[in-house]
């Protein structure tokens, strides 16, 4: 990769982890949230459920958007929406208004995340496409754990739950205003749909929803996003179930949200360029995942430095995965403009967790107590089963990335 590829991917991986830094917030602040906005957890899922259905929405619109408007316009909408939503939010608005306000985020973050997605995969050529995402993910990992710093930062000086959470919220809006200001800036303009309009849409999109190998790499990315999900309620549950200080549990966070990564993406992104096939990858980490998930439900009477050790693989077999799972689509024999409705596609059915699992794993923990994270994390294990055979499947039929 040269100088000018890595900056375009610095930049993209910079916005990403500035626009989504309240969504990713539940993973690192979600007991502190929960007090601050003073919810329970359903109240609290169904927040990001409805950021979830709104995503979907938008998810499925992205193809459509991205060919009338340029990238450019599309990731500036998304920073601005970004910094207006947590401002919003600081004021402790009414609930009605909390969810709109997330359902307003999620559409908008939901055009994004395609094109963002687009202009890494373009950033580079095809032999490249493991290490641009892992390097991608690498920034992402670097960005998002200085903005979780400066949050651990700040937090102290404010001692009210409530205080605190208006603090990150504005947090979030600054930094959301930063990042827009250098794509501004830094961000080159892109025609809308260039290359891509020579196609029609209705006519691609139903040969994709015809194509069971499409299917199947929905499948593979709803199974892993499932278990990704999962990995935000490891902080509560080495608080509340291992019982693990605060700070200890807050440094497990800090590590296996973004330093772990940082191992994580480029050593998917080189095995996945060595076998041309990311299911290769995504079928041995399905399996350690399945592994590490029965082991914390089954075998009982573990030591909590066994168990930490647990969520990191739990955590490293998700993010290698979560890496290279987009790039699945580029491999199943498409045509360039199948592959960008195809990811829009993929991105709508394989991310819909976040439409409802939230709200179902708020639900098993405000229902069962501590026994809900035992439901949880035995869900997302038992699917990965079912993912590793679906990898098995798709490897048998000779899924591999042309160069030509």
């Amino acid at each position: 990769m040269n100088g000018k590829s890595i900056r375009v991917i610095f930049l993209i991986s910079m916005i990403y982890s500035t626009a989504y830094a309240l969504t990713l917030s539940k993973g690192v602040f979600y007991d502190e949230m929960l007090r601050g906005f003073s919810m329970s957890n359903l109240q609290f899922g169904r927040m990001f459920s409805v950021l979830g259905i709104f995503s979907m929405l938008a998810y499925l619109c992205a193809a459509w958007f991205s060919t009338r408007f340029s990238s450019r316009l599309i990731v500036l909408t998304a920073l601005l929406v970004n910094t207006a939503v947590p401002a919003t939010l600081s004021t402790m608005p009414p609930y009605p208004v909390m969810l709109l306000c997330f359902a307003v985020m999620g559409f908008t973050n939901g055009i994004f995340f395609p094109v963002s997605v687009e202009l890494v995969r373009n950033a580079v050529s095809l032999n490249l496409q493991g290490h641009a995402f892992g390097v991608n993910y690498i920034f992402i990992s670097l960005t998002g754990s200085a903005v979780t710093l400066i949050c651990y930062a700040v937090l102290p000086f404010f001692p009210s739950p409530a205080g605190r959470v208006r603090v990150l919220l504005i947090l979030f809006a600054v930094l959301n205003t930063i990042s827009l200001i250098l794509a501004f800036f830094h961000l080159e303009e892109a025609k809308p749909g260039a290359q891509l309009q020579h196609e029609n849409l209705p006519a691609t999109l139903s040969s994709l929803l015809r194509n069971p190998t499409v299917w199947a790499v929905v499948l593979i990315v709803f199974i892993n996003y499932i278990g990704y999900c999962t990995l935000n309620y490891t902080q509560p549950y080495l608080s509340d179930v291992v019982h693990l200080p605060a700070l200890v549990a807050n440094l497990v966070t800090l590590l296996r949200m973004y330093f772990i990564v940082i191992l994580a993406a480029p050593l998917a992104g080189m095995i996945t360029d060595m076998y041309r096939a990311s299911v290769v990858l995504i079928r041995a980490t399905f399996l350690a995942f399945f592994l590490a998930a029965f082991a914390i439900v089954f075998i009982h009477g573990l030591s909590p430095f066994f168990l930490v050790i647990l969520i990191l693989v739990l955590c490293m077999t998700a993010n290698m995965a979560k890496s290279m799972a987009l790039i699945t689509i580029s491999e199943i024999g498409l045509s360039p403009y199948a592959i960008s409705v195809g990811i829009s596609l993929v991105s709508f059915l394989g991310f819909s967790p976040d439409a409802f699992y939230y709200s179902l794993c708020g639900w098993l923990l405000d229902s069962f107590g501590d026994a809900g994270y035992t439901y949880i994390f035995a869900l997302a294990g038992t699917l990965t089963v079912i993912g590793f055979f679906i990898c098995h499947w798709l490897r048998r039929q000779g899924v591999k990335r042309s160069f030509g």
